[in-house]
């Protein structure tokens, strides 16, 4: 026993960090939605679910003696008809709702982990503009002890200082928030800090035919697959009416297809306008990614003017910060925008994943 206990330590002492291998790696976009879909209950209940209806479907089919075209001289027969029916529809219904959950973690796990991405670098910047704000307030103190500035500009920049302390607090407080909230998500202790692989790229979205997508999108939008069904349901419903076992009306069951299609229209209207709506604010960011950039070339140009004119002697160290401190608040910028654009496009392709509790960010 003493050896074996010996030979564990040795292995440990040889390969200390053999455990960490895959946290040292990091974590690539798919790895995270993988892990999400993994430990998530509402993916498993959908799963059992599935099982669940199928069930229900094989025993309704064993009761049923024959499949009316209407209203029987059998209620037992229609009744069990439209229970398989009714049971298929259930079954069917249940597989889409597990797509969409499994597509609404993917969406709410990429947005997640994008926002990490985000506050890194707002949290990059934050840390360079106090830097910055730090040098501005010790340049103002020395002016002001040689006589060049008076006491109000030194308290100035000193209060320029303390601010931007804060906002980088403030930095610090929204990075922890968007790791627990990815952690949250992969079931993750609230305090780990994964290493994260990927990075957005920002790729313009090309040449769209909007109305073609949309088509595209209907035809496998799980939402719109369940208010179909629901049509099929009521349709049933006025096929095998007979006002001698209904506690309805004909006309009420008539009504209620006119309701499932209605129903319908709204869902197919309502996504529609999200696709559009999308699609006009993925174009717009785009729009505002070709001005940053004009504007980044030209702060950049400025900042390698300030370099020179620092490594020649004839501009300040302050100066020099000041510039690059531009460059990096443009770059944060556009940073910004690239991850905005990433997850609307995820969105546009799948919209459903929006009115399942994800959100474009």
């Amino acid at each position: 026993m003493k050896k074996a206990a010996s030979l564990l330590l040795s292995a440990s002492l040889l390969f200390p960090f053999a455990t960490l291998s895959h946290a040292a790696e990091g974590l690539t976009y798919q790895e995270a939605i993988n892990k999400a879909l993994g430990v998530s209950n509402q993916v498993k209940n959908a799963e059992l679910d599935i099982e669940r209806k199928l069930e229900d479907v094989q025993k309704s089919a064993d009761n049923i003696r024959f499949m009316p075209a209407e209203a029987s001289a059998s209620a037992e027969a229609d009744n069990a008809f439209t229970a398989y029916v009714a049971n298929g529809v259930k079954y069917d219904t249940s597989k889409q709702t597990l797509t969409t959950q499994q597509d609404t973690i993917a969406y709410n796990v990429r947005t997640a982990y994008n926002k990490i991405l985000q506050e890194q670098e707002k949290k990059k910047f934050a840390d360079l503009s106090e830097h910055n704000a730090r040098t501005q307030s010790y340049v103002a103190f020395l002016k002001q002890q040689a006589g060049m500035v008076g006491k109000l500009e030194a308290d100035r920049s000193e209060k320029l200082y303390t601010a931007e302390q804060k906002n980088n607090a403030v930095n610090e407080t929204n990075l922890n928030n968007a790791y627990e909230a990815f952690n949250q998500l992969l079931k993750l202790d609230p305090k780990e800090r994964p290493v994260l692989e990927e990075r957005p790229e920002y790729k313009p979205l090309g040449e769209v035919d909007v109305e073609t997508h949309i088509a595209r999108v209907n035809a496998q939008n799980p939402t719109l697959f369940q208010a179909d069904k629901g049509i099929d349901l009521a349709r049933l419903g006025v096929q095998l009416y007979d006002s001698n076992r209904s506690d309805t009306t004909s006309k009420g069951t008539k009504i209620d297809v006119e309701k499932a299609k209605t129903n319908y229209s709204l869902a197919k209207e309502g996504t529609e306008q999200a696709i559009r709506d999308i699609y006009a604010n993925i174009r717009a960011l785009e729009e505002q990614y070709k001005a940053l950039e004009a504007n980044l070339a030209v702060v950049q140009d400025a900042a390698h003017l300030a370099q020179i004119q620092f490594d020649v002697g004839v501009g300040t160290k302050a100066d020099l910060e000041a510039a690059e401190l531009k460059v990096a608040e443009l770059k944060q910028k556009q940073f910004d925008i690239i991850v905005n654009h990433d997850n609307l496009v995820q969105a546009f392709n799948k919209p459903w994943v929006l009115a399942s509790g994800g959100g474009a960010k």
